[in-house]
């Protein structure tokens, strides 16, 4: 029976370091704080649609370092099955935050043990129980590919982030239920596929036959198939820290999906998480 939310993504361990103002190109600054926690966009998205209450499967890599266990540690205390997650002789995947008193941030992504995830990591049994699939760009993006179109055979709804933006091919779009970018992935998206930067939304959406999502920060977000266009405002909250707040937004998106919400909620309920996320610090502190 399908009941799953696979992910098929990066794992890091994230070094967070927080900071009153973030370095100009040349500068050092002082870090205030320091801590190394749980990352990778696809960890952060699996860890997000557990938080949200779904059965979660977690297809990745880690390295045998000692990185591996802190990378790990917010997917074992959310039950993620990790049994498609394998260590390879590799670093493991780590990324550097650093977070300024506003909550922006700037992140340098060293992928490590993620450059060795294959699609046939996925299996078919594995397939045969998930419901919503999820992937996103940290990976090879050929690898990334042939998972989607092995998902999408095998009958589940997909979901690409395409983060950070990749040149997806529009037969790949194709196969996507449901794409999700912010401002500047949206762009870059259209730019790929050679669209103006400003085509709108609902275009897009009508080239590549899914439904396209575009998270806008203080403004919200935005969904359009081909035939409508949702929008929810931004929720007032304490910014603290922006970091993994597009990865929440997927995950409680994903889960909007496995229990087949109309359009409208789950972009309301993925706002809603994506602000959560904004009050914490770390991508899986929520």
């Amino acid at each position: 029976m399908r009941n799953l939310i696979t992910v098929f993504g990066s794992i890091n361990a994230d070094l967070m370091l927080r900071c009153a103002a973030l370095p100009a190109a040349g500068e050092t600054v002082l870090a205030t704080h320091s801590a190394v926690a749980a990352g990778g966009k696809g960890g952060n998205q699996a860890f997000a649609a557990a938080a949200n209450g779904a059965a979660v499967a977690m297809v990745g890599a880690v390295g045998n370092d000692a990185l591996a266990d802190a990378a790990l540690a917010g997917l074992r205390a959310r039950c993620v099955d990790l049994s498609a997650v394998k260590t390879v002789v590799a670093c493991t995947g780590v990324a550097s935050v650093a977070v300024n008193a506003a909550g922006e941030n700037q992140i340098i992504v060293a992928i490590g043990a993620n450059a060795h995830v294959l699609a046939s990591d996925l299996s078919d049994e594995l397939l045969a129980k998930t419901t919503v699939f999820v992937a996103q760009m940290e990976l090879r993006s050929a690898e990334v590919f042939k998972a989607i179109a092995r998902a999408k055979s095998s009958g589940a709804k997909t979901l690409l982030n395409n983060a950070p933006a990749g040149l997806v091919p529009l037969e790949v779009l194709a196969l996507v239920d449901v794409l999700v970018v912010n401002e500047g992935e949206l762009r870059q998206t259209c730019e790929h596929l050679g669209l103006a930067p400003n085509t709108p939304l609902q275009t897009l959406a009508q080239l590549t036959g899914g439904t396209v999502v575009v998270t806008l920060g203080e403004r919200g977000a935005m969904a359009a198939t081909g035939k409508e266009v949702f929008q929810a405002v931004a929720l007032p909250v304490q910014v603290l820290d922006t970091t993994g707040a597009g990865d929440a937004f997927c995950g409680a998106f994903a889960v909007a999906m496995r229990n087949n919400l109309p359009l409208e909620q789950a972009l309301m309920s993925a706002n809603a998480a994506g602000a959560q996320a904004c009050t914490v610090p770390g991508a899986q502190a929520f």
